[in-house]
């Protein structure tokens, strides 16, 4: 009966263990996606700036 308490532990932690490394996956991929959205944003929005800054300078 300990025999079979021990291996039902051990099947647990086992669980548990892949579980949380498929959940650092997940949490990596979806923070990459978020950082590369941010980026392009980013980038837009500083396109969009620099083109309001050369027409401002050529209205000037």
């Amino acid at each position: 009966m300990k025999k079979l308490i021990i291996i039902i532990l051990i099947l647990l932690v086992l669980g548990l263990w892949f579980y949380t490394e498929a959940t650092k996956d997940a949490v990596k991929t979806t923070g990459g996606l978020v950082i590369d959205t941010a980026t392009e944003v980013g980038e837009k929005t500083a396109d969009i700036v620099r083109e309001k800054v050369t027409e401002a300078k050529n209205n000037e």
